[in-house]
């Protein structure tokens, strides 16, 4: 029945449509994560150096720097 195939196809055709979306949000969502860790670890790297540069600064102070590193680089 010619219908009955063209409302099957209509559904396959959506369904589709539905998973193409699905599969562009995760990829989206994806890219957000890679860089969301990019920036731990670069907010990572710069609290080690400046660790590193100054071996007296208290954990509150290097805390603040590194917050404010990573806000920069959001």
């Amino acid at each position: 029945d010619t219908a009955g195939v063209g409302g099957t196809l209509a559904g396959l055709n959506d369904a589709f449509q539905a998973v193409q979306v699905l599969l562009a949000q995760t990829g989206a969502r994806s890219r957000q994560l890679d860089t969301a860790m990019v920036n731990v670890d670069a907010s990572e790297t710069s609290l080690k150096v400046a660790l590193d540069a100054d071996q007296g600064i208290s954990i509150e102070e290097a805390t603040t720097r590194m917050m404010a590193v990573q806000t920069t680089l959001q």
